[in-house]
């Protein structure tokens, strides 16, 4: 019946205002868990930041930074005291991370010349020698730089790199002149030297005892001659540095090798030259002329580039302590003394 059904609908069905309670109800909790979940993740982050924060501090009150590193970042300069930071700000470019301070070990030198470079005991001691300068004035360098580097006694079967290595060439019977024809010979040749050692700061040129003994003729133009060809081995030597820095990329780890400088040691005396006084005579003219060219070769004639010193052992006939028999060649003890 209509009563019936009146009565089965209001005890089975559910009524529009339980419907909207429901509603109500599941937006409530709906919007509870969101708000959790905002505040949760919210309170995750925080702690997140403020743990990397506390980090940040322990690492930076740990751990000192040196100053020259502050243009990294990493703490930077912040983290450091006042002192420190203008200790940085005045620190110079040697000290700067990417601007290190050269290291020119080993220290290379080379000597160039004749017969006394070579270390020709004497033209009547043909199985004598050599005794090239170049092994002594080595051992004496480094024991200067490092007493506890090498024993006094020269010693070759070290491992280890030394402070300063001393090459050597020795061209006997050869004059300024041929040195000057032969700058570019792959062998002999200055400019294969200098291009061969990338390092090289210092050239010893000693030259000039077969010029003198060579001569044909006095007077001040034989004299002038050989002045000219001894400073051409010199301005040659300039001239293969610059040409072997041409497309080098310049560092503190590659210097250019301009920096090159050379040491020009007096002609010697000898017996010919007790004898022949005219040789005498024009062996000290060029090496006074030497000295002045010495004195003024480099930037706007200021020198600086070139260093003259007199050969060290004089020659005085019957006193042959460091000569040789023939009155030309030192003998072992002279090479080793010079």
């Amino acid at each position: 019946s209509a009563d019936d059904d009146d009565d089965g609908g209001e005890s089975g069905g559910i009524q529009p205002f339980e419907l909207e309670k429901s509603d109500s109800r599941r937006i409530h909790d709906d919007d509870y868990r969101s708000k959790r979940r905002t505040c949760i993740f919210t309170a995750v982050c925080i702690f997140a930041l403020m743990s990397v924060i506390a980090y940040d501090a322990h690492l930076e009150s740990s751990i000192s930074i040196p100053a020259k590193f502050h243009h990294f970042g990493g703490g930077g300069s912040k983290s450091q005291p006042k002192a420190e930071e203008d200790e940085s700000k005045d620190s110079s470019p040697e000290e700067s991370a990417d601007d290190a301070p050269y290291d020119p070990a080993p220290r290379r030198v080379f000597c160039y010349g004749d017969s006394l470079t070579y270390g020709m005991a004497g033209m009547h001691s043909p199985h004598e020698g050599p005794y090239p300068y170049s092994e002594y004035l080595q051992r004496e360098l480094n024991y200067l730089y490092d007493p506890e580097y090498i024993p006094k006694t020269y010693n070759t079967s070290s491992d280890s790199v030394p402070p300063t290595i001393v090459d050597h060439m020795g061209l006997p019977g050869w004059t300024a002149a041929q040195m000057v024809d032969h700058l570019h010979d792959d062998k002999n040749g200055l400019c294969s030297i200098i291009h061969n050692i990338p390092k090289l700061t210092l050239l010893i040129v000693l030259v000039g005892t077969n010029d003198i003994a060579q001569m044909t003729n006095a007077g001040r133009d034989v004299g002038r001659s050989i002045i000219s060809k001894i400073v051409d081995v010199h301005k040659g030597a300039f001239e293969c540095a610059n040409d072997a820095d041409m497309g080098v990329e310049v560092t503190r780890h590659n210097p250019r090798r301009r920096d090159l400088h050379t040491l020009a040691v007096g002609i010697p005396g000898s017996a010919f030259q007790q004898r022949v006084p005219s040789a005498y005579e024009t062996m000290s003219y060029v090496n006074g002329a030497m000295k002045s060219f010495a004195s003024s070769y480099g930037p706007s004639g200021s020198g600086g580039k070139v260093t003259f010193v007199d050969f060290p052992i004089p020659y005085k006939e019957g006193e042959d302590k460091f000569w040789s028999e023939d009155g030309i060649h030192l003998n072992k003890e002279g090479y080793e003394a010079l």
